[in-house]
């Protein structure tokens, strides 16, 4: 019984004097006004493809390549852009960061675009899934028509089409 409790008060110490690194990511909620002004690059895309790549000897990043649909703030008069993500499946490993915005082929987004230094100045989703915005039909029903802006967001694009 002294053994155990010399074992158990060994194993407390060790806990409490070298504890395991844990690592969080919190992550500011942004307005529509910090979306616009923080990103480099919006426009409304139809997901053409996206295919993981490895950045670095502990990253995944995925590449996105995306039809513009209309180019809401500097997108150079392209008619596909590139962005990338964090995170994808690459052979026998997944890599997942909590929060990320996922490309689906075939969807229609708009993208908020920031350029990360970390990544080589990669244009990539601003705020993590925050700067993307799915487009989904929805069927007109008798709640839209009583309620017709509570399911839609309204963004001011000094330039826009949408301004």
């Amino acid at each position: 019984m002294r053994s155990f409790l010399l074992s158990l008060l060994l194993v407390f110490t060790a806990v409490l004097l070298f504890p395991l690194n844990a690592h969080a990511t919190s992550v500011a909620t942004l307005t529509d006004a910090q979306l616009v002004q923080f990103s480099d690059t919006i426009a409304h895309v139809t997901i053409l493809s996206a295919e993981p790549f490895r950045f670095d000897e502990n990253t995944i990043l995925t590449r996105v390549t995306a039809q513009v649909r209309e180019c809401l703030k500097s997108c150079d008069d392209t008619e596909t852009i590139v962005f990338y993500t964090r995170g994808g499946r690459l052979d026998d490993t997944t890599q997942v960061f909590p929060g990320e915005f996922k490309a689906a082929e075939g969807s229609e987004v708009v993208v908020f675009l920031e350029k990360i230094g970390r990544y080589e100045d990669r244009l990539m989703v601003l705020g993590l899934e925050q700067g993307a915005f799915r487009i989904v039909p929805v069927p007109m029903s008798r709640m839209d028509m009583k309620y017709p802006r509570t399911a839609v967001r309204h963004f001011r694009v000094p330039g826009s089409s949408f301004d």
